[in-house]
């Protein structure tokens, strides 16, 4: 009830909005693509849905932050492996700097493999 409520509400500022936008145009003032736009805003969010676009940006922040975390369990788990005596300070650097050098785990998986690559030629 009260989503209807708010979906008739935008409908009626669109459908001001498009008059007076409508309006402004014929007089020749160019101010009228305030209006415009907030007519289109009005339109498009009643035809995608609030459902849509609340599941879009909420897809888009928890994709964020899924990253975040990744990069802080990778990070977590090199400093553990260090603690625990498994890679010397050398290979923890060298990893260190693969993970600030790249976004993602993959990329730091090529990037430590070129590096190796590129010392075993020289």
């Amino acid at each position: 009830m009260a989503a209807e409520n708010v979906d008739n509400a935008i409908l009626a500022i669109s459908m001001v909005a498009a008059f007076f936008a409508i309006g402004l145009f014929a007089t020749g003032n160019l101010l009228a693509i305030g209006p415009l736009i907030i007519c289109l805003l009005g339109f498009v969010y009643l035809t995608i849905g609030a459902d849509d676009i609340n599941q879009s940006i909420d897809s888009f922040l928890s994709q964020d932050r899924s990253s975040t975390d990744t990069d802080e369990e990778a990070l977590t788990l090199l400093r553990q492996r260090y603690a625990r005596g498994e890679i010397d300070q050398a290979e923890f650097e060298r990893c260190l700097d693969d993970l600030l050098e790249t976004e993602t785990i993959e990329q730091a998986a090529n990037h430590r493999d070129e590096t190796t690559i590129a010392e075993r030629s020289q």
